[in-house]
């Protein structure tokens, strides 16, 4: 009973925080499109900069929930500025100003209804210091046949047949991996600038799951198995961590410094997981820790490497 409160809980916390993540601001974006054709549209998207505020050029993409329907690459009205950011340590290109951004959806020929389709559009605001999404609905007319228009159904060899159906298959998994690719993109972005709350969600994640061990100590007792899982997810939450604070080390210190630090890091945790994967019961378990051990170990010897580099850079050792 005092599982399910505890999980409960946690569950609440977790949908609370990550809900948090990323909201839009809608008043600030204007859409309206433009028929060019029945299956072709001239999409606008105004943005609104107040003062003191801009947008980075290079967080802005769009993407569609349809892959019948393909987007052409957005160009802006106005020209970007360069302006020095303290976040990046690098100058990046921003809108400081009122913009707007034009692309082209292309649907492919139909001759039935569609259903509405949502184009995403992210984008970076300083202000906001974090990845917003918003999302506006975009429908194209339906084509009907002419009276005098022929359909013909049937299809007199299957020879035919099969490579069309074979090539619109393909073309299809394209464009599933094309989004795919998108998505992905936007979580590294998404990571990259709202590093501070994931590094937050990682510390909560992780205090969850030693409460966890702590509370029911004496159950996990009778549930090796179980127990062993909960030891190598918190040893990966830990990773994480130092992972994390790695970055900003590099952030505040010298490149040696941070691959001195990374390579003493990766060949502990390297040792823990060869380690372990002696004492854990669980086959499956016994092969993951391996390979983390293994992995580790390499990674060590390509970070001395690199700090060996970084050494002669600064010393002229070599």
């Amino acid at each position: 009973m005092r599982l399910m409160r505890l999980s409960k809980i946690s569950l609440l916390l977790l949908i609370f925080f990550t809900v948090s993540l990323g909201r839009s601001t809608p008043g600030l974006i204007t859409f309206h499109s433009i028929d060019i054709d029945p299956q072709t549209k001239e999409i606008t998207i105004d943005f609104t900069i107040p003062k003191k505020d801009f947008i980075y050029k290079d967080f802005i993409t769009c993407s569609i929930d349809t892959p019948d329907i393909s987007l052409s690459p957005w160009k802006a009205n106005k020209p970007t500025v360069a302006r020095y950011d303290s976040s990046f340590k690098e100058a990046k290109q921003v809108f400081n100003e009122d913009f707007s951004i034009t692309f082209v959806a292309a649907r492919e020929y139909c001759k039935t209804s569609h259903h509405i389709s949502y184009l995403y559009c992210s984008y970076y605001r300083h202000s906001d210091k974090k990845i917003n999404h918003i999302e506006f609905p975009l429908s194209f007319p339906t084509i009907t046949p002419q009276s005098n228009e022929i359909i013909d159904t049937t299809f007199t060899m299957a020879e035919d047949f099969e490579p069309i159906k074979r090539y619109q298959k393909n073309k299809l998994i394209e464009r599933y991996a094309l989004i795919i690719v998108q998505i992905t993109s936007m979580m590294v972005t998404s990571i990259r600038t709202d590093h501070a709350k994931y590094f937050a969600l990682l510390l909560f994640l992780l205090s969850i799951f030693i409460a966890f061990f702590y509370f029911f100590k004496k159950e996990l007792k009778k549930q090796i198995r179980i127990k062993e899982l909960l030891e190598i997810i918190i040893s990966l939450f830990i990773m994480a961590i130092i992972l994390y604070l790695l970055i900003y080390i590099y952030i505040i210190s010298t490149p040696l410094i941070t691959m001195i630090l990374a390579g003493i890091s990766t060949v502990s945790a390297g040792l823990f997981y060869i380690k372990k994967s002696t004492k854990v019961r669980s086959k499956n378990l016994r092969t993951f820790c391996t390979f983390l051990g293994m992995f580790c170990i390499f990674g060590t010897l390509l970070l001395s490497f690199k700090a060996l580099q970084y050494a002669d850079q600064q010393f002229n050792l070599l």
